[in-house]
Formats: structure tokens, C-alpha cells, sequence
């Protein structure tokens, strides 16, 4: 089969940095889907509070994956992943331990940089172990299974019952181009909505381009943030 195929091009320990990456990708999955209302609801604020705080993360997200990459030099690539492991596993647990908004802006400031640190150790170690020819389709592979972690995080927590896999309308196409109709013409607050939607999609989809577009990679969490 052709995943077979694939899987046998490329040496053992290429997929040994994919399942790490895809371990480290998947635990901030789990965690930021559902951070902003695990704010709103412990420390009752709003949902700019819960915004400024992801936005703080994503931006000294950039600042630490810029850090990173000197210290993978300096450090090498395994200690890098060791410790971007090992940190995302502690701060996860030291968000649940804090009962204070105010602490929870320097925490997120300090996640935020560490959590990066290991992304470019990843990547070099990618360059190492793949030779020229296979490092673009090595890079394209890390990325589907960085996204595959986007789908898989939250529905490991939040499962679909399986009497709602199926919804159904009452009254069925009929009501429903009923209900629309009621509903009028889009207003401009929805037709901006519709813009910032299409220019979130529009980035994770060229997620691959953007370090040749911008010079910086612009994650899932960072997307939605400029929506």
C-alpha cells in the first residue's frame, strides 16, 4: 500500500521524532481548545481576558521558538525535545494549581516561551536524519501529523454521543429553508465574522508557506487569535 511504501522510505528514527512531535503537539491540543473557558469559569472574566492571555502565549510562543533555535545549537537537538516534553507535561499540571488571575499572566508568559524551545530542535533533527532529497516531503509529514493533532486532541476529551452523530431537523429541509428565510440577509457584524473565519482557515491551510511569506510560522492558537 502506499502508506506502507511511504513508511519504508524513510529510516526508523525520522518516525521515532514523528511520534515525539506528535505526543508534544497533542498535549496542547488537549489544553488551549478549552483554556479560554476554563478561565471564564474558575475566575469568572470575560472572554477578553481568556483572548489576552492566549495571545500572550501565542506571541511569546514566536519569542521562544526564536530562542530555541540557539539553544538547540548550543544544547543539541535531544535535550531540546527532552525538555519540551517534560515541560509541557509540568505546566499543564501548574495551571491547575493556580487560583489567581494575576499569577496566571507571568505563568502564561513563561509557558509560552518554554513550550517553543523544542519546536526548531524538531526540525533540525529532521535535517539530520533525512538527506536532501526527502527533507521536503520529511517536513510536509511532520506537519500533517502537527494538524492530525488538531483533530484528534479535543475529541479525546469531548466524544460525540452517538445519538447526536446523526442530528435531524424537524420538520426537515423545508423548515429549515424557513428558518432561513426569517432570518433575512447577512448583517455586516456576520459578514465580518465570515471574513475573520475565512482568513483563519485561510492560514491554517498555508501553514506550510508561512515562514517564506513572513519569516515566522503562525500556529493554530496564533490564527485564531488574529481572528
Amino acid at each position: 500500500t502506499r502508506l506502507n511504501k511511504i513508511y519504508h522510505e524513510f529510516p526508523r528514527l525520522f518516525w521515532v521524532v514523528v511520534v515525539v512531535s506528535f505526543i508534544d503537539r497533542i498535549g496542547g491540543t488537549l489544553l488551549f481548545p478549552f483554556f479560554a473557558l476554563y478561565i471564564t469559569q474558575k475566575f469568572g472574566v470575560g472572554m477578553t481576558q481568556a483572548g489576552i492571555l492566549l495571545g500572550m502565549s501565542s506571541l511569546f510562543g514566536l519569542i521562544g521558538s526564536t530562542i530555541g533555535g540557539a539553544l538547540t545549537d548550543k544544547f543539541g537537538r535531544k535535550q531540546l525535545i527532552l525538555f519540551g516534553l517534560v515541560f509541557s507535561a509540568i505546566s499543564t499540571l501548574t495551571f491547575g494549581l493556580v487560583n489567581s488571575l494575576s499569577a496566571l499572566y507571568p505563568l502564561m508568559i513563561v509557558v509560552g516561551l518554554l513550550s517553543s524551545v523544542s519546536h526548531p530542535a524538531h526540525d533540525a533533527m529532521i535535517a539530520d536524519i533525512l538527506p536532501e532529497n526527502q527533507r521536503q516531503e520529511g517536513f510536509g509529514i511532520l506537519r500533517v501529523v502537527g494538524n492530525f493533532a488538531w483533530i484528534i486532541g479535543p475529541t479525546l476529551l469531548f466524544r460525540v454521543r452517538p445519538a447526536d452523530a446523526h442530528p435531524q431537523i424537524s420538520g426537515g429541509m423545508n423548515a429549515l429553508q424557513e428558518q432561513l428565510r426569517k432570518m433575512g440577509g447577512m448583517s455586516s457584524q456576520e459578514k465580518k465574522g465570515a471574513l475573520i473565519f475565512g482568513l483563519v482557515v485561510f492560514l491554517w491551510v498555508t501553514d506550510r508557506f508561512h515562514m517564506q511569506w513572513f519569516g515566522f510560522e503562525i500556529d493554530a492558537v496564533m490564527a485564531a487569535m488574529i481572528g
